[in-house]
């Protein structure tokens, strides 16, 4: 009797009567997927909800719900997702020229089990122009994640609904294989506005495969294209780009025609490469600007570079990704020149060092790269990042003009190594406020911030590992005539050199070892350059010696700085106190 008097309780406080029902059989007769209800089981009415974007109601399809104070906690989840998509809306109206709004929504969470061995979670129904759109939820299967994961589901489903609002033609009257890989992609990117630290926690980050095209994706598969859409809607042109080009997508035809529609997107030759660039360093950013560890599959070509004149070639599928290894042989100085046709704005190529950290580097059409391999013992790789977002890829082609000269290691010790420089040093800040102050010496300009640590260690084998923890430098530069202009240098990491002693004051560099990210930003009064790249990008080490001298205090490096009048370089003085 008191478990009776309980319940009657719980159904009256939760506001649940058995006159307030509707009959899901009819509900689902026009949906996506299949009721897989028992006839004669109707959905018990649960909550219903109003904003300025639209409505919802929740329903329950179980058999005696509620059993116990656990089961509303679906309905709160869903009343928590319906106010904070509907603020998202709001805010998107105000940035996009994209309206965005949804039909009445209709979540029907059932205990009922998903066909065969299907994990069924939360999926969403297409419902007509007169009927409101059905989102059901597997209790049994979507009770078993965590409450953020909830949250993003119903946020992804309710997007799938606001498509079926205002762009249902382009769903209905062209293939699922077609479209999805914008509906669900965008579905996801939708989610990630709303929650942005659960696409973190996604299973997605590693799904996109840069060897197939952007718009055919792993069939069943598509929501790895979240990751185009992230990157594009951190763009200039932000999240109206996503919006604008689901707008512009056909509104029938088949893939042929996704492809004509994004082809035709402005500039999106350098949208896509930009793209490409992010997604192959981790450098994604999330909805809160966080960077995504993500994970490319691409179609990789392996050459090997002889002494003398190499040639390489290659293509790109449309929308594709490739990245292209090039063996670099040890002792010679190689430089690497991108001559595919000038006149093509449609064939960007980056470098990089192999693992590195950070940005890519463009290859530039008639401006080559130089790495010097000298001092080398064992082959190199590096990386050639390409993107093609052209029409025709027979008339396109990558290439590369590689020239490998026999050269000689400058770093030759030719004197003992000098035991004074053994030991742990920590970077003297007013002796780099003096090299900032001759930087600018020829400007009006204010040091900002100075601050995290800069370590030097030297080891009895001639290594020296450089480690920055959290450093950061920045300077304004007084500009009365156009505006301040501040620049802000961000250092994280370690990295190792080998050693030689040329002379006794004067040491060479050789075999960089691991990278670490140099972050360097430029606000100017028009806007903000950013960029960051791995720390063998401004090495100057291998490029030649380094004067230096050391007592039981100090070591003091002494390199060649962009001190001058017009930015000559000039001997400046780095100082290291030991610990």
């Amino acid at each position: 009797m008191k478990q009776l008097i309980f319940l009657s309780l719980f159904l009256l406080l939760s506001g649940v009567t058995e006159a307030a029902s509707i009959n899901c059989n009819t509900l689902w007769a026009k949906g996506y997927p299949d009721p897989r209800f028992p006839e004669g089981l109707d959905c018990t009415f649960s909550e219903k909800w109003e904003t300025s974007v639209g409505t919802g109601e929740v329903y329950h399809y179980t058999k005696g719900f509620p059993l116990s104070p656990d089961d509303t906690g679906f309905t709160f989840r869903a009343r928590e997702v319906f106010k904070a998509v509907s603020d998202k809306v709001l805010a998107l109206r105000e940035e996009s020229s994209i309206k965005l709004y949804f039909k009445p929504l209709t979540f029907i969470f059932t205990d009922q089990k998903a066909i065969k061995n299907e994990i069924a979670m939360v999926r969403v129904g297409h419902a007509g122009d007169d009927e409101s759109c059905p989102i059901i939820v597997y209790i049994d299967s979507f009770k078993k994640q965590t409450p953020e994961r909830q949250q993003q589901m119903l946020a992804h489903e309710i997007f799938h609904c606001i498509q079926d609002t205002i762009w249902r033609e382009k769903i209905i009257d062209t293939p699922k294989r077609a479209h999805e890989w914008w509906s669900e992609g965008s579905a996801v990117w939708f989610s990630n506005l709303v929650y942005p630290k659960a696409n973190q926690e996604f299973d997605y980050n590693d799904d996109y495969m840069g060897n197939s095209p952007l718009v055919l994706q792993k069939e069943d598969d598509s929501y790895g294209t979240y990751l185009f859409f992230q990157s594009f809607s951190q763009g200039w042109i932000g999240n109206d780009a996503v919006l604008s080009m689901i707008e512009d997508m056909p509104e029938e035809g088949g893939t042929a025609d996704q492809f004509s529609a994004v082809l035709d997107y402005p500039s999106i030759e350098l949208h896509f490469h930009r793209f490409a660039q992010e997604v192959t360093s981790n450098r994604v950013k999330d909805a809160d600007g966080a960077f995504m560890a993500t994970s490319l599959s691409t179609l990789n070509d392996s050459y090997k570079v002889k002494e003398g004149e190499n040639n390489f070639e290659w293509f790109n599928e449309i929308l594709t990704i490739r990245i292209t290894d090039i063996q670099l042989p040890p002792q010679t100085i190689v430089t690497i020149d991108n001559v595919s046709d000038p006149d093509s704005t449609v064939n960007p190529m980056d470098m990089r060092a192999t693992g590195t950290v950070g940005e890519w580097n463009p290859l530039i059409v008639g401006y080559p790269s130089t790495v010097d391999m000298s001092c080398k013992a064992f082959p190199k790789s590096i990386d050639i990042l390409s993107s093609y977002a052209g029409s025709d890829p027979t008339n396109e082609k990558f290439k590369l003009k590689i020239k490998a000269e026999k050269a000689t290691c400058q770093c030759v010790e030719k004197v003992e190594f000098d035991k004074c420089l053994v030991g742990d040093y920590e970077l003297d800040k007013p002796s780099l406020d003096k090299v900032f102050a001759r930087i600018f010496n020829h400007k009006d300009y204010v040091v900002e911030n100075s601050s995290g640590s800069y370590t030097l260690s030297v080891n009895p084998g001639q290594k020296f590992t450089f480690t920055e923890t959290d450093f950061n430098a920045s300077v304004i530069i007084k500009d009365d005539e156009h505006g301040d202009i501040r620049v802000l240098v961000t250092m994280n990491g370690s990295t190792d050199a080998q050693a030689k002693l040329l002379s006794k004051n004067e040491i060479c560099f050789s075999d960089i070892g691991s990278d670490y990210a140099i972050r360097i930003q430029v606000f100017f009064p028009m806007g903000v350059a950013d960029s960051t790249n791995p720390y063998s990008n401004f090495d100057e080490f291998a490029q030649g010696s380094t004067k230096f001298r050391c007592n039981k205090d100090e070591l003091v490096l002494i390199r060649m700085l962009p001190t001058g009048p017009d930015g000559e370089d000039q001997p400046q003085e780095l100082r290291f106190i030991r610990k």
